[in-house]
């Protein structure tokens, strides 16, 4: 939690040197239309929380590199504002683990855009929507179903135009899920079935191509 916290302070504090720019921003011809975006997707650092109902046990981990890809549509309605949304793939780790799990994410995407010269823009962004996570087969937390719930970041982002319609970007920021997932386990043919919140937190490093 305390990293979690020293985070998103930096990220927001990051974001107040954004207006400085705004003197720069005000004769930016950056070429922004409707746009496309396909992304290599990396986690980095971060821990993951399991909370079983009805218990007073939490189990913490750290989190191994989390990497998937993912793909976005922005629709600029003004200058400094554009709205989309976001699906993602991603893969992810616990260090203890003997399996990886695999989320999926659909946001949407609220943008604050910074033209700062005719190439370049920078851009804050809400990643914020439903998440999906099929836990992958690890026979030392017995079975585990599907978990639903929701995801929720703060993302920095550069765009390097190289033509009207394309260009590269670089995203850095900080990006939370939380799941409700349904447990089972067995033990001298006794079954138990229960619920339990996992949550993880890590920082965001995305590269890719828009179009």
């Amino acid at each position: 939690m305390v990293r979690t916290t020293i985070a998103l302070a930096v990220l927001l504090s990051s974001l107040a040197v954004l207006p400085t720019s705004a003197a720069l921003a005000q004769n930016a011809d950056f070429p922004m239309g409707p746009q496309f975006a396909a992304k290599l997707m990396l986690g980095l650092g971060g821990e993951v929380e399991l909370d079983p109902d009805g218990t007073t046990v939490n189990f913490e981990d750290d989190l191994e590199v989390t990497w998937g890809v993912g793909v976005h549509f922005l629709y600029p309605v003004i200058k400094w504002f554009a709205i989309g949304g976001q699906v993602a793939v991603q893969s992810w780790t616990p260090d203890t683990a003997d399996d990886s799990n695999v989320l999926l994410d659909i946001v949407a995407l609220p943008a604050g855009l910074l033209p700062v010269a005719d190439n370049v823009q920078l851009y804050a962004s809400v990643p914020i929507g439903i998440s999906l996570d099929f836990w992958g087969d690890d026979p030392a937390v017995g079975e585990i179903g599907t978990g639903f719930g929701f995801t929720v970041g703060i993302m920095l982002g550069a765009q390097f135009a190289l033509s009207d319609s394309f260009g590269l970007l670089a995203e850095l920021g900080f990006v939370g899920h939380g799941w409700e997932h349904e447990a089972q386990a067995s033990a001298v043919g006794v079954t138990v079935e229960n619920d339990v919140e996992v949550s993880t937190s890590q920082f965001a490093l995305n590269f890719g191509a828009y179009f």
